[in-house]
């Protein structure tokens, strides 16, 4: 009885320090790794505001699409049904809608543009993100190993 008492406690007492050396381990790197990982959640939260804001831009941009091509259909009707000339009646609303169309061309390029900027600036933040991630690594523990039976 006392035999198997004396294994059990050497179990135990076994099991405490390498739970004690793997909470001094994984204390360590947390705290050495602390203002990383700080660092890494402001991303992360900075990286979901920025998809929200490609995200306002593509759905912009669907809207733009969808009036240029009205705009297109307006204009190209007025072209098909006077192949020789817009009348002079029609011709003002012709150029309106023609300048219009334009007009709209390029508040589509600007926002175009803004928006390519702002997915390559996403991109920019998961390349810092993923470098940080990488400099974090994994969490190491200390295992306990069974030792060589030679």
């Amino acid at each position: 009885m006392k035999r198997i008492l004396s294994i059990l406690l050497s179990i135990v007492a076994v099991v405490i320090v390498y739970g004690v050396i793997n909470l001094v381990v994984v204390g360590g790197q947390k705290v050495w790794h602390h203002d990383d990982e700080a660092e890494l959640d402001e991303l992360k939260t900075e990286l979901s505001d920025i998809e929200n804001s490609i995200k306002g831009y593509e759905d912009l941009l669907t809207e733009l699409e969808a009036e240029l091509e009205s705009y297109e259909e307006e204009v190209n009707g007025y072209e098909s049904e006077y192949p020789n000339g817009i009348p002079e009646e029609y011709y003002e609303d012709y150029t309106s809608l023609v300048d219009g169309y334009n007009e709209l061309l390029d508040t589509y390029e600007d926002e175009y543009d803004k928006y390519t900027s702002e997915i390559d600036f996403y991109n920019e933040k998961v390349e810092e993100a993923n470098a940080i991630a990488e400099e974090i690594g994994s969490t190491w523990y200390v295992v306990p190993m069974p030792g060589d039976k030679r």
